[in-house]
């Protein structure tokens, strides 16, 4: 047992950054053992040391930054530290776009692909705000006591030795990649269930809380995911929240017993208003559920589509295959 736990504390000095990884994870080729640095960036030397191994994955923090090329700034947002939502906030736009290119050009070699086809990114006129679809959990903060919000990243709090178990949540006051509504909702909604103790009572079922809106359209979403039967405590909430947010066309509310979000819900009901939202895509007029998959970045999705026709080429005579379609917008420019 205790060999185990020393392989956890492997420590190495003066590592480089040669490449990043899909999530934003920096690559160190230690001898031919790869590391995945969570917040590495492209060129830094580093001391770092090894907190999770399972297959053929080994991931490290960082505990000293040695040297680091890219120029870093004061983040935006006041839970920059605490957050595991944002890991660049510190860093200039541009770099960013240029750590995500080398994070696709990585996947193509790894593919042997030519690292070369990778254009240059094309990147969002607005850093911030740009967010159409917003997940929070319900669940226990450092305290033990219910909160809804973001989780805890064990990187930046230092809690990397309780990394295999589930980390605390904290409660977000304003969250940069969302709409000025959208952080006061969720203010309200965590004072709304505070003030009602059946509510609280039932923490172990309120799971997550996710907003969408239709950039476009100012039409919001409201979803509720729970894990038992809290219709009838939500629904007063749901109407209240109707009536406070106009811009709220509909709150709706999931049961899923599992743990997995991606499992399939055993019911869903409609608190409040109506179970969609429309928004408008390249001329597209687009009904939105729930749990439909479309684009997070409304903006970009629509310059990434208009890329697509582009490339396409369609004539009169084409013929396409929509074969995985979400909520079917790019099919329909097509």
């Amino acid at each position: 047992m205790k060999k185990e736990r020393d392989k956890h504390r492997t420590q190495y000095q003066g590592v480089s950054v040669a490449g990043m990884a899909p999530g934003g994870w920096g690559v160190v080729d230690q001898g031919g053992n790869r590391l995945l640095v969570w917040g590495g960036l492209m060129g830094d030397r580093l001391d770092v040391r090894v907190v999770r191994r399972e297959r053929d994955r080994t991931e490290a923090a960082i505990d000293r930054i040695v040297a680091r090329p890219i120029t870093t700034t004061s983040p935006s947002c006041s839970h920059f530290d605490v957050c595991g939502g944002c890991l660049w906030q510190h860093v200039a736009y541009e770099a960013q776009l240029q750590l995500k290119r080398n994070m696709v050009q990585g996947c193509f070699l790894a593919s042997g692909l030519d690292a070369d086809l990778v254009k240059p990114l094309l990147g969002n006129k607005e850093a911030f705000f740009y967010r159409n679809k917003m997940d929070f959990t319900f669940g226990p903060n450092r305290l033990g006591q219910q909160a809804l919000g973001m989780f805890e990243s064990p990187f930046k709090v230092g809690l990397t030795q309780k990394y295999e178990g589930v980390p605390p949540v904290f409660e977000v006051e304003t969250c940069w990649l969302q709409s000025d509504v959208g952080n006061r909702m969720v203010a309200w909604i965590r004072q709304a269930i505070a003030s009602r103790q059946k509510l609280t009572n039932e923490a172990g079922n309120l799971r997550s809380l996710v907003r969408r809106d239709g950039k476009h359209t100012g039409e919001i979403l409201v979803h509720f995911l729970v894990g038992g039967a809290c219709e009838e405590l939500l629904q007063p909430i749901a109407q209240e929240l109707i009536q406070i947010f106009p811009q709220i066309r509909g709150v709706l509310l999931s049961v899923n017993p599992k743990r997995s979000k991606h499992a399939k819900p055993t019911k869903q009901v409609v608190l409040a208003g109506q179970g969609w939202i429309f928004e408008h895509i390249l001329g597209c007029h687009i009904r939105v559920s729930a749990t439909s998959f479309l684009q997070v970045n409304t903006q970009q999705a629509e310059r990434l589509y208009a890329q697509a026709l582009d490339y396409a080429e369609l004539t009169d005579r084409s013929t396409v295959l929509d074969l995985y379609c979400g909520t079917g917008t790019l099919s329909l420019l097509l």
